[in-house]
């Protein structure tokens, strides 16, 4: 996801002839794969080439915000949600519950513990439908020892011997 925010911003950075885009574009993208890293290398940026040229800067604000809200809420979550198996409205609202329950490491853990209650609600649910059949006889299993009762006088004689 972070080289791909990266690539695109520095084609959209090219595009618009920044000063620096093959750098910014690849810093952003880099800075990404810290949590909210990308949205700093994103203020980083403008502020730069808002020092240059203020129209500049402002189009770089506006293309930035536009690919990363594209990236955040379009592709990533359908992304993980094809990785983990939940669908991308669960992944975007646990990474919300996340951040809003335990800030930074609630974001960083919010879909692996959402994989987890899925996990266990399919699991529950899996074994509250299977029906077992009720009027079958128990198979006996030949590794079972039997009772005390069926073993032969011998060997019960034999381990009296060796407790005395």
């Amino acid at each position: 996801m972070a080289s791909s925010l990266g690539v695109t911003l520095t084609i959209v950075f090219l595009l618009l002839g920044v000063p620096f885009g093959l750098l910014f574009g690849l810093m952003i993208g880099t800075m990404a794969l810290i949590p909210f890293g990308g949205t700093v290398g994103i203020v980083l940026v403008t502020l730069l080439v808002v020092l240059r040229d203020f129209a500049l800067g402002l189009k770089v604000l506006l293309a930035c915000v536009l690919v990363q809200q594209i990236f955040e809420n379009l592709i990533a979550p359908r992304i993980l949600g094809r990785v983990t198996g939940l669908n991308p409205f669960w992944v975007l609202l646990s990474i919300l519950a996340g951040a809003r329950v335990g800030g930074l490491l609630g974001v960083i853990i919010a879909v692996p513990i959402a994989v987890i209650i899925k996990s266990a609600l399919v699991a529950l649910r899996i074994s509250r439908t299977e029906t077992y059949p009720t009027n079958l006889e128990p198979v006996p299993n030949p590794n079972i020892l039997p009772p005390p009762e069926d073993i032969p006088p011998q060997i019960t004689s034999w381990n009296q011997e060796i407790n005395c």
